[in-house]
C-alpha cells in the first residue's frame, strides 16, 4: 500500500512556525489548490489543504515562503484525532509535508504584493476561516506540544 500525495498551490497566509518543548521545529500552513474541473457555474473550485512540516523542511518552509507563494508539496495523509479544551473529540486529516520544492516564492522588495500573473483565483468566500483547530490542528497526541519560542 503507498500512502503519497503530491499538490501544487499557494500559500493562504504566511506558515506559522513553533517548537515542541523537546525543540523539534514544525511549521503549519494552509495550501489554496484550485481543482481541475469547473464546476455547475463554470467556476474553478479551490481547496484549501492543511499541511504540516517538520525539521528542517519546517524552518525552510517558514524562512522561505509567505502568503502567495506558490510551492509544491510531496508527503502523506496523515489521520488523528484529539480532545479539544471543550472536551470534545476532534478529528484531523492533514498533509505531512515530507519534502517542500519552491516554485515561486516573492521578492523580498515585493512581499504582499502581487500581479495579475501571480495572483491565486479563489475568492474571499473561498478562503478557510480563523478557526485554529481546523486551519492549524494540534499535533498528534504522541507527542510533545509546540510552543511559540524556540528553547534557549
Amino acid at each position: 500500500m503507498v500512502n503519497q500525495i503530491t499538490l501544487i498551490g499557494r500559500l493562504v497566509r504566511d506558515p506559522d512556525m513553533y517548537y515542541t518543548k523537546s525543540g523539534i521545529p514544525l511549521t503549519r500552513f494552509s495550501l489554496a489548490v484550485k481543482r481541475s474541473f469547473r464546476n455547475q457555474n463554470g467556476e474553478y473550485a479551490t481547496d484549501f489543504i492543511p499541511c504540516t512540516a517538520w525539521r528542517k523542511t519546517a524552518e525552510n518552509t517558514s524562512q522561505y515562503c509567505e502568503q502567495g507563494s506558490l510551492i509544491a508539496v510531496n508527503g502523506r495523509i496523515q489521520s488523528r484525532s484529539y480532545e479539544n479544551s471543550e472536551q470534545r473529540r476532534v478529528y484531523v486529516t492533514e498533509i505531512i509535508a515530507e519534502s517542500v520544492q519552491f516554485i515561486q516564492t516573492q521578492p523580498a522588495n515585493k512581499k504582499h504584493e502581487s500581479s495579475s500573473n501571480d495572483s491565486f483565483p479563489f475568492s474571499e468566500r473561498d478562503r478557510p476561516g480563523d478557526n485554529m483547530e481546523q486551519d492549524h490542528p494540534q499535533p498528534p497526541p504522541n507527542l510533545p506540544s509546540p510552543t511559540n519560542h524556540h528553547p534557549s
